[in-house]
């Protein structure tokens, strides 16, 4: 998979996407640059999930990987070793109930986390940041309620 580029519609399919998925990695693809997961659509219904089910997503060592958007249904979420990552996003078409835990590391290119958290993430406890020096600031309107662990080394001027 070290030559992959782009993982777009094509990988999942058009119909129930992801439907019985419980852990989804990438690792070591040096190429990828971008994973195309709305592409063209005018309109989304908020019950539009690519994970439909709790998963884990892990992101490792993806060195030219620049952007990338955490999908609904998403329950921990492991980004490590993609020093080219600008944009973090979180899906805006519904509140990412899921979601508990944000772990992050080795992404010196990192500016940011996802506007919004708060509102987006109600359910993230856990969130730990590490070799991210770009990062100088939390997100507008601040962490998730919910939050319970944070842990921050080498994290900008946080």
């Amino acid at each position: 998979m070290h030559g992959i580029i782009e993982v777009i519609e094509e990988f999942w399919g058009n119909s129930l996407h992801f439907n019985s998925l419980e852990k989804l990695e990438f690792s070591k693809m040096l190429e990828w640059k971008q994973w195309h997961v709305l592409d063209q659509c005018d309109s989304i219904s908020p019950e539009f999930e690519l994970v439909p089910r709790a998963c884990d997503l892990r992101v490792d060592d993806c060195q030219s990987l620049t952007s990338l958007l955490i999908l609904a249904g998403t329950e921990n979420v492991r980004i490590f070793g993609c020093g080219n990552l600008e944009i973090l996003s979180v899906a805006w078409v519904t509140q990412i109930m899921a979601l508990r835990g944000l772990s992050i590391g080795n992404c010196e290119k990192l500016k940011s986390l996802p506007e919004k958290m708060q509102e987006l993430l109600p359910s993230l406890n856990e969130l730990y940041l590490t070799c991210c020096p770009e990062i100088e600031s939390f997100p507008e309107g601040g962490l998730p309620f919910n939050l319970q662990d944070l842990g921050s080394t080498i994290a900008g001027n946080l």
